[in-house]
Parts: structure tokens; sequence; C-alpha cells
């Protein structure tokens, strides 16, 4: 439940002990503990300040920014760690909250005022008793009574207690609040014990020993946290586990804590170490003094015994030094009392969330601490500024590295320099926290991951150093936890390549782990390496001569804390040692605790479980033993994870819990195939652990392993572990004829031995209540082989419904798409030809192996098979030692259906009921020819390419090759008789056929009745490969509604394999000893490796509407093997614009002509004339003015040339018929050359659609919907419509084939990879609003021809839009808009007249130059849908030179469609349809633009243009 006790901001955790109290269950209790768990961050700035002025030292108002870190937890500090107070105070519980349950109360409140008054009654106790908590946790700061999920509004609950809502009727901050104040006052008692430590002499560092743990002393002989929150009357050090069940007396009710320590003694603060303690012959062994300062001190101790002349010379001592100088010795003991008193109130700011005062206060204490030479404060205040700029960099804050923690001062800013060089930023000239220089969080990160290595040596060389003077040493657990949570952040900065990342930050401070990889920087690796680390990390391992000073307790959880940071850095066989050394040390206490035990229930140690009285106890043989017979999972999943590093973890299946069936299966919802391929390959990794490593040390960890859960105890354990010592000591293989090398590695005697633990453990769990729990059997092939003595062969038949004939029949009616559910399109199974007839006597013989020195008594053993298909079970089999058995077992077929036999069902004598697969062949792990593994993972299963598909699957080597043994099987059918189907011939030469990518091969195959049954049911199904895949993608609910329709074309449209029409129509039959042929199409697409065709058939003798609700039909399974190999493909694409000169001027030569005639293009192969013929038929007949070219890339993947025929269609047919379109299309030929890429240019007629924002359509079934994953804008939407159906648009005018030059195969060319971006849909569609201008002379004289008025004004035209005129002539410049629009529009045309080539100032001064007769900006009449409106302006040029005119037209206003109100008279309708069409309506004002400008050429009259 709580937090890591070893991270390496547990200084800054404020430790929550949480506690059950009154009427509450185990399990309500951890649900309302997790509700506490989001909340154990409190923000200071969302605090309330309680108290007065004098209860302010820790205000949340002065850093707001600060957080408060909880750490719940529900297991109490022992005494040693109390003693370490107020060295290390975070390790007190400083905060207790009793869970209480309101609904254990709110009935009674309902049920009327005597339930009101029963449960206030009951409330008021737990108010009494609540006040218990200050008594038996004296040292916790707050005592809190949450009453969880308290409902009823209208009573209040008594003082004391703090009601908690239920979480359905809770907002957001229900909690924070909560927390919040709860926060406030623990802030405020923080101050009373503050005051207090500032008000003692002086600070004594804890020197712990068991013996002063046990009594409940202080560690350190000086001033222990109990004292300091002392209560007067008796008081109890030890913490008993707390849980109300009565109301306190009277007396406990009014005891108050007292808020003030004990006023010290009249003797000198120094000298209270000496007055403290007994003297020892450690004082007499200080290291010489170094300073006048210490020769003073010990020329002054008193040599004496007697307390009264210690005491008077002492205190003459103290007043003849007090006031003489700074270096006195009463000034240098006020100053390290000072300093460290500034220690532990740093500790509290730190604790409190106000990082700026602690890293004040620290940095401060750190100064004076070193000029004292007091090594263990001073190391332990580096430790807290360590802690608190970890705490600032998680919070986000900038905070600037002290100078104090560089280890040398005159070399830090060398350090900092190189610590910073990228980042340019150097350390701090000072201490000052408060520098107006403020640097960055990530520069501080980086500074401080440099100067992280240092700092550890410098904190952990700070405590050696005090371990050698006698008056200042530091308890082991001090300086081996300081030397894990130092560890684990320098493990963690090394995974993250030399940096702290904010995940990183996350973790250490909360157990947060980021889902995704953290981004790592570039150029930073990690100082130090993982042998560094793992170095300093043994530094913390307790040596034999400190476990006087260590508890048992303390010192698994430093051996703990050491296995978890070197697998941290992934030095599995390094933390394997020290998971061996906590087990070494684990097992001695535990052997101790169950003497105790054993003692106190009067009893021999060596009893058996049976013995003990479980049902005296206070929690039962539950809370001894665990639910099922198992102690914490925490314990097994260490054992498992110490067996895991040496290869001994070989047991996979989990125990049968109560309630399940004896064999532990559920018959209803197994998956044969899923659980027989799970054995076997346990079996494979059972063998391959069982090659991996030292079998002695294997045996001797099993071992131990046995023991410990012996001596717990774990009676799951035991069973466990000792199944896992028989299956490590066993060969593992199935042996065959003339095998002599499976017998077992451990003597006969120890397989003795493990069997009878196992009997005797099975036989005490029985008698303790736990029936079920039972040894896993350790050897995977016990079942070698089945036969039966008599069989026949047939095919076997499958029981259907009448329900399943009419659904099938449906999908066949509605003509569905293949992933629609087909209940005759399941997978079938191999089949053996072997019948059984009901109700008639069997014999099967079954092949049982005993690889062991013992025997094997089996209890029984049947197959594993519906007992009321076949009854066959067999009881009370002994198997010999080291041999093979045949066992008979009778069997009786009781009705029809299928019978197959993968496996047995034994109960061995003292395990548990298990399924055994049946593995006939020899087997046996083939030794790594190549060593391609190392350390742990030699110990996993090597991993193979697969193997082809389209190789012969009775030819694979895939078993063989990873060496996973091949599970057998046992078929038979009970059937009655039903006709008999082969596959007699296929038009394919073997089972596999290859096409090429678009190509479509049609075969058939014959199908052969050979009973005298006629088939009167036959359903054909196919099924492909690529399937699979396709359903995987349009399950995809990301996909967008365009990604969708593209798969579903696929899937839809070109399915891999499918079926032709036959003549015999939808009902096809085959006669008693006849034939069928069944003509199939495969269609070349990428991803078809395998086709199949299920044929199911049967015989019903009667019409399908009159069937019986079951019948029978048997399938046949024809696998093809397909092999696509790539054709050619579209690898790239392009739309360009294109001039429409070429129209132009084919219309001038046709008028010219006087013909309007048109010719069919005919297809050429020439380049030059390919072009030439159609250039010279746009813009005749059919033809139309506006086209693009379309630039197309095809590669040719396939070994020999391609030919490739595109064409391009002008326009789409107006008949029904697809063909008659395409006989005047253009078509285009190009040989692609095998690896080359051919470029294919097209002209292709620039489209209009009339509903471009139509929505994209769904092949599937109306009931399957796709719903997009994130919420996109109308305006993309729009685009991504029109690009959608523009594409498709263009689908209908090209297509293309291809054939092989060397062969005669052909196929489709998939022109579904074109792709169409805005660039593109520009080029491809013609614009809403078209404009197109032309100068045309004024008409002088109407009689005479336009000829004659051209060459009369010198008009001349260029192109489409380039004329040539002569100055001082008048003209008219005609307009032609031309609306391709659904709706009518108010049009505004402006003409934008310029000079060519000119600067923007010039181009624009057209005074001079030229003369409109009207305006150049008009408003028009409505332009409606289609309407084609010319407008003509008078222009005159009255100066030579070049002139553009541009034309645009401005929508005037937005149309709005005024429709009836037809939906008056009907029920309104949620409009979500409509919604959506507003939406893609378009509100703005738009404006086109005219393509082209009219460029005018304007010469002087006489001069040649």
């Amino acid at each position: 439940m709580g937090l890591d006790s070893l991270s390496p901001v547990a200084p800054a955790r404020v430790r929550c002990l949480l506690l059950p109290y009154g009427r509450i269950t185990r399990s309500r209790f951890l649900k309302c503990a997790e509700r506490l768990r989001p909340e154990v961050t409190v923000r200071l700035g969302d605090i309330s300040p309680n108290g007065g002025s004098d209860r302010n030292m820790f205000s949340p108002l002065a850093f707001p920014d600060g957080i408060v870190v909880y750490d719940l937890t529900t297991a109490s500090t022992t005494p040693l760690h109390r003693s370490l107070a107020p060295f290390e105070l975070y390790r007190e519980n400083l905060a207790v909250i009793a869970v209480a349950d309101g609904r254990e109360y709110s009935d009674k409140v309902e049920d009327g005022v005597e339930g009101r008054n029963s449960a206030l009654c009951e409330f008021q106790q737990l108010s009494g008793g609540a006040a218990r908590l200050k008594d038996s946790y004296p040292s916790a700061f707050v005592h809190e009574v949450f009453v969880f999920d308290w409902a009823p509004r209208d009573t209040q609950l008594p003082q004391g207690l703090v009601a908690v809502p239920p979480k359905d009727i809770s907002n957001t901050t229900t909690m924070k609040t909560i927390m919040c104040d709860m926060t406030s006052k623990l802030l405020a008692e923080m101050t009373t014990f503050a005051i207090s430590v500032q008000a003692l002499p002086n600070l004594e560092v804890p020197r712990p020993s068991r013996a002063d743990a046990a009594t409940g002393d202080g560690i350190g002989r000086g001033t222990s946290r109990g004292e300091l929150a002392s209560r007067p009357g008796s008081r109890s050090t030890n913490t008993p586990e707390f849980r109300a069940g009565s109301p306190a007396n009277e007396s406990d009710r009014h005891i108050h804590r007292a808020s003030l320590p004990a006023h010290p003694t009249t003797l000198n603060s120094k000298l209270a170490n000496e007055h403290g303690r007994p003297r020892s012959a450690a004082d007499d062994t200080k290291t010489p003094p170094v300073t006048f300062d210490d020769m003073n001190e010990l020329s002054e101790r008193p040599n004496t015994t007697s307390a009264t002349e210690s005491t008077g010379k002492l205190a003459r001592d103290r007043v003849s030094v007090h006031g003489f100088g700074s270096g006195s010795l009463g000034e240098r003991a006020r100053n390290q009392a000072k300093s460290r008193i500034g220690v532990v109130i740093g500790s509290m700011h730190l604790l409190a969330g106000r990082w700026s005062d602690a890293l004040k206060e620290l940095v401060e204490s750190v100064a004076a601490a070193k000029s004292n030479s007091d090594y263990a404060w001073y190391a332990k205040a580096l430790d807290y500024l360590l802690v608190t700029i970890l705490m600032y960099a998680w919070a986000g804050k900038d905070v600037e590295i002290p100078s104090v923690l560089y280890p040398f001062g005159d070399k830090s800013a060398l350090i900092a320099t190189k610590a910073s060089k990228q980042a340019g930023v150097g350390p701090a000239d000072t201490g000052d926290v408060s520098s107006e220089s403020t640097v960055s969080r990530a520069n501080t990160l980086q500074d401080l991951c440099a100067l992280l290595p240092d700092l550890t040596n410098n904190i952990l060389h700070l405590y050696s150093r005090a371990a050698q003077f006698s008056s200042t040493p530091v308890p082991q657990v001090v300086f081996s936890d300081t030397i894990i949570r130092l560890t684990k952040l320098l493990s963690l900065i090394h995974n993250c390549h030399g940096s702290l990342t904010g995940d990183a930050l996350r973790f250490i401070v909360l157990n947060e782990s980021s889902a995704k990889e953290p981004a790592l920087p570039e150029e930073v690796t990690p100082s130090l390496s993982k042998a560094d680390i793992s170095t300093i990390l043994y530094r913390g391992l307790p040596s034999s001569s400190s476990e006087e000073s260590v508890d048992i307790l303390d010192r698994l959880s430093i051996l703990a804390g050491m296995a978890s940071v070197l697998s941290s850095l992934g030095l599995h066989r390094k933390k394997a040692f020290i998971l061996r050394e906590l087990l070494s040390s684990l097992l001695p206490a535990l052997i101790q605790s169950r003497k105790q035990s054993a003692a106190e229930q009067g009893v021999h140690p060596a009893a058996s479980l049976s013995t003990f009285d479980f049902a005296g106890s206070e929690v039962g043989v539950g809370g001894v033993l665990g639910k099922h017979g198992g102690m914490d999972p925490g314990i097994q999943n260490f054992l498992m994870v110490l067996c895991k590093v040496y290869g001994a973890n070989l047991t996979k299946s989990s125990f049968a819990s109560p309630g399940v069936k004896s064999y532990g299966i559920d018959e209803s919802s197994r998956d044969v195939e899923d659980w027989t391929g799970s054995v076997a390959r346990t079996a494979l990794a059972n063998a391959t652990k069982r090659a991996f490593g030292n079998s002695v040390l294997k045996l001797d960890i099993l071992r131990s392993c046995i023991n410990t859960c012996e001596a717990l105890p774990d009676l799951r354990g035991v069973l466990r572990f000792s199944s896992d010592l028989l299956c490590t000591a066993g060969s593992g293989i199935a042996p065959g004829p003339g095998t002599t090398d499976s017998s077992p590695s451990i003597p006969m005697e120890d397989q003795a031995r493990l069997v009878n633990n196992i009997m005797r453990t099975v036989s005490a769990a029985k008698q303790l209540g736990f029936e079920n729990l039972e040894a896993e059997y350790w050897d995977e092939f016990l079942l070698r082989d089945v036969e039966i003595l008599s069989h026949n062969s047939m095919d076997s038949p499958l029981a259907r419904h009448k329900s399943e004939l009419k659904l099938a029949a449906n999908i066949k009616e509605k003509n569905e798409g293949p992933f629609i559910y087909n209940p005759f399109a399941r997978p079938g199974t191999s089949i053996k030809d072997t019948l059984l007839i009901a109700d008639e006597e069997v014999t099967f013989v079954v092949l049982l192996q005993n690889l062991y020195d013992f025997e094997l008594e089996v209890e029984w053993i049947r197959f594993d098979v519906d007992e009321n298909l076949l009854h066959a079970k067999a009881q009370n089999i002994v198997i010999g030692a080291y041999r093979t058995q045949q066992v008979h077992i009778l069997a009786t077929p009781k009705a029809d259906g299928q019978l197959r036999i993968d496996s047995c069902i034994a109960k061995i004598k003292g395990c548990r009921a298990k399924h055994f697969p049946l593995f006939r062949s020899q087997w046996r792990m083939k030794d790594e020819l190549k060593v391609k593994r190392h350390g742990l993972a030699a110990a996993m299963i090597p991993k193979e390419r697969p193997v082809s598909v389209s190789s012969d699957p009775g030819k694979s080597k895939t078993p063989a090759s990873l060496g996973v043994p091949a599970a057998s099987s046992f078929e038979a059918r009970i059937i009655k008789s039903q006709p008999t189907v082969v596959l007699k011939s296929t038009s394919l030469s073997q089972s596999a056929i290859m096409v090429l990518e678009g190509e479509r091969r049609r075969f058939t195959m014959t199908l052969q009745n050979h009973s005298k049954t006629a088939v009167d049911l036959l359903l054909l199904s196919v099924s492909d490969s690529s399937a699979e895949a396709l359903q995987a993608h349009i399950n995809n609910n990301d996909l967008t509604p365009a990604e969708l329709y593209e798969a579903e074309v696929d899937a839809y449209h070109r399915p891999g394999l499918s079926i032709l029409p036959h003549s015999q129509g939808e009902e096809l039959k085959i006669p008693a000893n006849g034939t069928l042929t069944v003509g199939l199409e495969i269609f070349g697409k990428h991803g078809l490796m395998q086709a199949t065709v299920v044929a199911e058939y049967g015989y019903l003798g009667v019409p399908r509407d009159e069937v019986e609700d079951k019948f029978h039909t048997r399938r046949i399974t024809i696998p093809f093997s397909v092999t696509v190999s790539p054709s050619a493909g579209l690898v790239h694409n392009d739309f360009l614009p294109f001039t429409g000169d070429f129209a132009w001027s084919n219309q001038m030569r046709n008028r010219q002509q006087g013909s309007t005639a048109t010719k069919k293009i005919e297809d050429t192969t020439r380049p030059e004339q390919r072009f030439q013929r159609l250039l010279n038929r746009l813009g005749l007949g059919s033809q139309g003015d506006d086209h693009c070219l379309v630039i197309l890339d095809f590669f040719n993947n396939w070994s020999s040339p391609l030919s490739l025929s595109l064409q391009v269609r002008s326009q789409l047919p107006q008949t029904s018929s697809e063909e008659d379109g395409w006989k005047r299309a253009y078509s285009v030929h190009e040989t692609l050359q095998p690896g080359c890429t051919t470029r294919v240019i097209v002209l292709l007629p620039r489209l209009v659609l009339k509903e471009p924002h139509t929505s994209v359509p769904s092949m599937r079934n109306k009931r399957q919907f796709v719903v997009s994953a994130s919420k996109i804008s109308p305006d993309f939407e729009r685009l991504s419509r029109e690009l959608f159906w523009y594409r498709e648009e263009a689908f209908k005018y090209m297509r293309a084939t291809w054939q092989d030059v060397r062969s005669s195969r052909t196929g489709d060319l998939d022109l579904r990879r074109l792709s169409v971006t805005p660039r593109m849909l520009d080029t491809l569609k013609l614009d809403e609003v078209g404009i197109d201008m032309a100068l045309l002379p004024c008409r002088d004289d109407p009689e005479l021809p336009s000829e004659d008025n051209d060459r009369n004004s010198g008009l001349r035209q260029r192109s489409r839009t380039h004329f040539t005129v002569s100055a001082s002539s008048f003209f008219n410049l005609t307009t032609t808009l031309t609306s391709r629009l659904p709706h009518p529009i108010y049009p505004l045309l402006r003409l934008q007249p310029a000079l060519r080539n000119q600067p923007y100032n010039v181009a624009l001064d057209l005074s001079k130059k030229l003369a409109f007769n009207g305006v150049l900006q008009r408003p028009l009449p409505l332009l409606q849908p289609g309407e084609k409106r010319d407008v003509s302006t008078g222009v005159v040029f009255l100066a030579a030179g070049e002139y553009d005119f541009g034309a645009c037209v401005e929508e005037v206003r937005v149309w709005r469609d005024k429709k009836p109100n037809e939906r008056a008279k009907s029920r309104p309708r949620a409009g979500t349809g409509e919604l959506r069409a507003e939406d893609l309506i378009r509100t703005d004002r738009r404006t086109w633009f005219a393509r082209e400008a009219c460029s005018v050429d304007v010469t002087l009259r006489g001069e040649e243009a």
C-alpha cells in the first residue's frame, strides 16, 4: 500500500499509518484505503492555516507552491526506528488515520429513532476510543478517525470523527479537502514539536542496539522522539496494533499530550552524553585531539567516577569557560547544538513541503556542521539538501544548487563548470539560495547528475569518519539505508542515460512509472557504470560484526533494497546472491518464530501442522495460512524470483481454487488446442531451464525454499517447491525404445523423502480444512499412447441445428460480406478414419510412463471426453518404478457424435487432477550447435524463423527446429449412416497455384460421393489469408471514412477466392456414387497466401423447411496454397494543369474547314503520333475544352516485360452497359521493363460534381457503424469529402490492364493506389464559377463579315486568351460567367486591367493608356445554376503596350435556400443528419478568380505585330 521506504526522497514523505477501526472487514478497509491513495499529495496553497501566531512556524502561506507527500502504510514503525528520531524523523508515524466503515452504522440510522440512538451510542464509543490513539501512538502529530461512506446528513457525528461521504455523492475535491484539513493540523502540531526541539541544549546521534530497541530506550542515549512528545503518566514505548473495540475509560480520556518537553538539567549540554549513559571502553578509544578546543575538552574530562565530584567539577568547568572567545568549549558546544537543531528543523521543513525554508536551514547547518567537524550531522544535512533539490525538480520549480553540496569548496567552481559545460551555467558562488540569478530546472538536474557521484562518496566518507569517533557513530541501518537510497538514484540516472527526466522524478517521488519510453538526451552518458554503482551498493551490506545493532527486519529490508537496485541495473546474478543471503537470514528467524509458536501451543516444533490449534487463535486458519493455504503472495513471489535467476522456476500451472471441479478444468469453455500447446511449451521451457545453470546449485536453492515454506508455515509453497525439485531432478524427456539416460539426478532416498513430504503436507492440509490443496504433478509425459483394439475407418460428421441452416440460407440470399458470421465456415479439425458404434463396448490400451525410482499410485484416470458420449474410467492403478506400463480401459459410447481423445485426466495420489496430453513421439530437447544466448536469456525458449506457408505442412520442420514436443491425438466418430464426399480431382496439377498481382485464374474441382447415400445438402464457403488482415483493418475504429471505404472495396469487390455460379443453382446436390464439378476463381491480391474451400454436406432426407432440430453434416476442407507475385503497380502520380489552346486551335481550324465530323481516336504505340492524334481531337465533338495532365509512374516488379494498356474516356456512358463507354476510350500502350519505372502521361477531362460533400458510403451492414475517434472541423471534413468523391469520379474515366509479353497472362492493374492531394484537386476539378474573357471588335458595319471588321480594327487572336490589336480602336471585352454551383449566387464582377511585366505602381497607371465604356466593377443579376452569361465592356487602347486583364467574381451575399417546412406536422426528430449537413454548408462569401488572364498586345496602326 505504501510507497517505497527506501526511495531517494523518503525523507520528504510524511509517514501516515492506516488502522482498521470499529466494525470493518478487510475488503472494506482496503477499499477505503484506495480512496486515500490519489490524495497523497497536498499542495500548501490549498491548506488553510490552523492555530494562532504561536503555531505558524510551518504556515502554508509562506510557500504555497510546496507539496506535502504522504506515505500511506499499514505497518507500524519498530522501536528501533523510533529511537532514530529526531536524527531521522521521517521514519516515525507522524500521522495516524483510523478507518471506520460508515455502512455498518448507516443501516441503524434508517431504522428509526431507536436505531439512530443506538448508532449515536456506538459513535460515542468510537469517539471515546479515538482518544486511545494518542496513548497508543504518542509520537504521532495528528490522530484522525475517518468514517467512510457515511451517507445520512441529518445525523451529526460526535467530535473527533470525520465523515467521508460515499464516492457516488462526493465531488472531486471532497477527499482533497479532508486531507487538507488534516495537513493543517499536522503543520500546527509540527510547530509545537519544533519549539520543543529548539529548546533542547543539544542533540546526539543515536547509536542503536537490539537491547535498546527491545526495551524501548533511545538509540543515541540522547534526546529521542519519544521524550520530545511524551505524555504525563505511564508511556508505552511499544506500539501495539490498534483496533477500537470498546470505549476508552474515563481516566484515559483526561490525559493530554504535553506540548513542551521536560526542562533540561543544569549540566552543560556538551557533557550531557557523559551523564546520559554509563562510561564505556569506547570513550577511551577516541581519536587524538586535533584542535585546541579538543585538547581543553580532553584535559577537563573528569578523572573520578563519583557522580558528585564529576558534577561539581563539570559545573566549575562550565563557569570557567563561558564567554571566553569563540574557540572556547562552550561556544563550540553551542554551535554544534545549533547546527544539529538546524538539521532537524530543516528536515521538518522538508516534510512540511516548505522546501525554500528547508534549503535555507540546511545550507546554514551544513556550514556549521562542517566547521565543527560534526561528520554524522554534516552528512545527514547533505542528504536532506539532495532530497530538497529533488523535490524542487519534481515540482517543476527552478532551484540553484548550493555550493556546500560540492565535496571540496575550493574546487566547486571547477566541478560545476565541468558538469554544466553544455548548459553554460556555473555553480552558485555562495550558499545563499535567494540569489537573483536563477538557474533553469534542466540545467540544475544536469549539474546534479554530474555532481551526484562525488556527493555520494562525500556523504559515505563523512559517515565513515563519524564511525571512527565513538562519540558520533551512525547506526548501521542509517548507513545502509542511505547507501541504498543514493544508489537507487544513481541507477535511475544510469538507466536514463545520465539524466533525470520528469518520468524518473515522478517514479522516485510517487512510484508512478510511464508507459512510454522517456525521451533520452543526446550526447549524455552516465558518469558511473553498473560496476561502480554495485561497488558503492555493497558497502551497505551489513557485516557479521553489525548483527547486534541491526534488527532482523532491518537486515531483511536492507538486503531487499540492495536486490532492488541490482535488479534495476540488470545485474540479476548479483541480485541472486543477495537474495540468497536474504533467504539465509530469513530462514533462522522463521524457525525461531515457529519454535516460539510451538512453545505457546505446547507442542514440539517438529510436530505436524495438524496438531496446531488454529481455531483458538485470534485470526483463525485463514489468517495464518491465507485463504488457500498459503502465506502472503509476496513471499512466494520473492522465492520465485530467486528460483528464476537460477533457472529453477519450472512449474507453470496454477493451483485449483476451491469450488472448481476436482480436475480444475471447466469443460464448457476450454480450448483443447490451447492448453495442449501450453503443456507442450511448458515441457520445452522446463527442459530449457533444466539445462540452464548448475543443477547442484538449483537443487540447493529449491531445498532452501522448501525449508522456508515449512518454517512459515506455507503449505502451498511446500507442495510447489517439492514438485519443482522433483521436476528439476527428473530427465524431462519422452524416452523411446533403448533409451537408458532418463533416470533422475538425485538419489532414490531423496526422491522417497520428497514424495513422503508431499503426502504428509497434503494430509495436514486436509485436516486443516484445505481439501483442494494438492501438489502439481512433475512430469508432463505421463500419457504416451492411446490405441483401440478394434476400430473401423470413416469420415467424421458434425452435429448441426436447424437454426444454423436457416442462418446460412439467409446469409446466402443477402450476399453478405466475407466477415459476417457463417456457422458452416468454422475451421475443422484433423480426423482419423475411426468408427465407434453407439452402445458397443470397446477396449482402449493406454501407455503410461514413470521415470522415477518410486512407485506411482494413480487413484483414477479417464479420458478427457464428454461422459455422455463416452464413459471410460479406471481406478487404483499402480505404476512400477522407472518403467512404461500398459493399462486397459473399457469404454462404452453412449450417443452419436464426435470423439477425439487428445489427453486424459489423471489423479495421482498427493497431486491434483491434471490434464496429460498425448505424446506418442520420442522427444528430447536438442542441444544448440551455436550458442547465441548468454546470461538469463539462455533459460528462455529460443526463437526460430517462421516456415513458409507455401511449404508442405506434412514436411514442416517447425516442431523439430524449435524443439517443442508434438502432441498427438486419438480421433473417432460415433454417428449414424452419412454420405462420404472426397475431392476427386482439380484442374490444378497440385494443390497450389501461382498468380500475379491483379491476375484472375479459374479452375475447377470435382467432388465425388463414395457412399450409397445421396448428398442433398451441400454448402460451399471460401476463405483466404488476406481476410484476417482486412477484418482487423476494418474493425479499427481510428480509420477515416475514406480509409474504411478502401478496405471495404478490397474486401467486398475483390475477394481472393470466389465460387463461380453453378448450373444447378443455389441448392447443390451429389447423387449416390456421383460427382459434382465446381468452378472457382482466384484473384491475385496482396496478402493472399492460403485459400480454403470448405464443403459442408449431409443427408437430410426431407426438404430443408421440414428439417428437425438436429441433423448431421460432414465437412471437407480443401486448402490451396497461393503464391501471389508482384506484377506492375502504380508508385506515383500527379495532376498538372493543361492549357486550352489546343482545343481552341482545333475549333478554329475546324471552323475554317467547315467540318465538325469526329473520328474515333485510334490506338497507337508511337509516342509522337499518340499525342498528335489526341491533341488534334481536343475541343471537337464530345471532347471538352478543359483538360488536365495525369502523370502515372508504373513499376514492373515481375521478371519479364509487361505490356501496359491504359484507357481514358472523355465522358461516362449513357447506357447501363459498362463496356459501351470504353469503346471510344483513348488507349495508351507501354511496355514495362522488369525492375524499371515507366512514366505514362495522359489527358483527363476536368471534372465537376453536383454534390461533392455527400457523406462517404459504407458497404457493410447498416447496423455496423464506424465512429470517428477524434473531432474534425467542418472545413477539413468538406475537403476530405471532396478529395474522396473526385478521386472516385476519376476512377470512372480510367482503367488499366497488363499482359505478360512472354506468356498469355493478363490482369488488372490496381489504380486505387492513386492519391489526390488538395493541390491536385484544384487541378482536377472545374471551377464552381468559370470565368472566360475574350476581346471582340465593335461592329462598325454590320453588313461586313466579322473577318473584315477584325481586319479593320487590327484584331488578331493568337490563342484562346491572347490577342493583338491596334491602338485607337474600339473593342468589347466579353467576360463569360459559367455557374456550376447547385444553387444561385449574387455575383459581383470585377475587372482588373494592368500593364504586363511592370512594377506595381506603373502597372496600374492606366489613366492615359486605356479607356472604358462603363465601370470595372458591377453587380450582376442572380446567376442561376448551370447558367452561362456574357458581360461586355467597351474598351479602347490609347497607347501601344502589353496589357493583361484579370477578372474575379465575388459573392455579394450568401444564398439561403428557403424550403417549406415539410416536417411541421410530423414528429420532431433529433436532426443529427441535418446538423451535420448544416455544418458543411459554407456561410462565408466566396470569391472566384479567372484561371487565365486575357493578354492583349497593342500596336500602332501601320506597325506589324
